[in-house]
């Protein structure tokens, strides 16, 4: 019984992980929305990417300026 509540207790912090990290999210969608971006300078680039790594294949990998 105590380890189904040990990971009850796991799955419901790590739901409110989650939660919090969309809502991040949110909130910086919302913030470039607000903002009326209509391109993308350097200084935009500066104010919320920390650093962008590019990989084979096309895929790219961004670190926002924001705690997710």
């Amino acid at each position: 019984m105590r380890e189904l509540s040990d990971q009850v207790d796991k799955a419901e912090a790590e739901y409110e992980r989650l939660k919090e990290e969309d809502k991040n999210k949110q909130d910086m969608k919302q913030i470039i929305c607000d903002s009326h971006v209509n391109e993308l300078t350097q200084d935009v680039v500066g104010i919320f990417i920390k650093k962008v790594k590019a990989y084979k294949g096309k895929r790219v990998e961004i670190e926002w300026n924001y705690p997710e």
